[in-house]
């Protein structure tokens, strides 16, 4: 690898960890990835070309949650059946 790869790849290791150990584990919720790909230009939502988008199923047992996460970009969110509570927090409060 070239000294430039290296970096590179230390900076995406370090982000992708530093994203693990600020979230916090779910209980009684799977996921299951239906599709994903990549704009290759600007498309209606605010994000530029080259962003990845996934598309997934997301089952909740009685008082499932996902854990504190979050997400870098635009999120839509459709509701098959029951109820969904979501928590955000802004500014510390």
């Amino acid at each position: 690898m070239r000294p430039k790869h290296v970096v590179m790849a230390g900076v995406l290791l370090a982000g992708l960890l530093t994203g693990v150990a600020l979230a916090t584990p779910g209980s009684g919720a799977t996921s299951t990835l239906l599709s994903a790909g990549t704009f290759a230009t600007r498309a209606h939502a605010r994000q530029s070309a080259n962003a990845d988008a996934q598309i997934v199923d997301v089952a909740f047992g009685p008082g499932g949650h996902t854990g504190w996460h979050s997400h870098p970009g635009t999120e839509v969110v459709t509701v098959k059946s029951g109820a969904v509570t979501l928590k955000q927090v802004r500014d510390g409060r």
